[in-house]
């Protein structure tokens, strides 16, 4: 229960080639079956992927206005108030 409650509203990031390949499986799902509609194959493509439905929509949208790319990278910022401390012993 504990678990179900922390990872309520987590937003994980997918990067590029995750998304690319979501959508080239979207692709082979729509050939093997054309006959199923958009929300019928979205719910086939997130159990296929293990990513949710409103991820992979968000992939499809991002493909459509040609912006798939992944998340910036995380850069470890220095602090100020240290860098003034330190400056601060030299005095």
């Amino acid at each position: 229960m504990a678990e179900n409650l922390l990872s309520v509203g987590c937003k994980q990031q997918y990067s590029s080639q995750t998304k690319l390949v979501a959508l080239l499986v979207r692709e082979y799902l729509r050939s093997l079956h054309p006959l199923l509609n958009e929300g019928e194959l979205d719910n086939e493509l997130a159990v296929a992927t293990g990513i949710s439905v409103r991820s992979l929509q968000r992939f499809k949208r991002e493909a459509k206005d040609n912006c798939v790319s992944s998340p910036p990278s995380k850069r470890q910022k220095t602090s100020p108030v240290l860098n003034s401390i330190d400056k601060f012993d030299e005095e």
